[in-house]
């Protein structure tokens, strides 16, 4: 059997989460990053390689918590446990085996929202 060697040299790995986002009828359907100049990105999309990923499975949308997990390799069907963990997890709050955390986003927007459509 042969050995198998690892590349040599350094690889960024750039994640640019929600960059996508989504078209508006202001920008004729367009998304903003479409609109935008963006000669930084543009270099460094030219003189790397990129693409695209179906990081659960073909076709299926998913959230950042989920997409995260599969780029490092955790199937998330296998280990993703809901947002809230992540949340807990990243405000620093230790949890123990057996410990349910929920994520709630604040609706303090939403009111606002709703009040001024009133």
């Amino acid at each position: 059997m042969g050995t198998h060697q690892q590349p040599k040299g350094r690889v960024a790995f750039v994640l640019i989460d929600g960059v996508g986002d989504v078209s508006l009828p202001r920008f004729h359907y367009r998304t903003p990053l479409q609109v935008s100049k963006t000669p930084n990105l543009d270099t460094s999309a030219l003189a790397g390689v990129n693409g695209l990923m179906d990081l659960v499975e073909a076709g299926l949308a998913c959230g950042s918590d989920t997409a995260h997990l599969s780029i490092l390799g955790y199937d998330p069907k296998i280990y993703y446990r809901g947002r809230g963990a992540f949340e807990s997890m990243g405000a620093g709050l230790a949890m123990s085996p057996g410990d349910i955390a929920f994520e709630m986003s604040d609706p303090q927007p939403l009111r606002r929202s709703m009040r001024k459509r009133q």
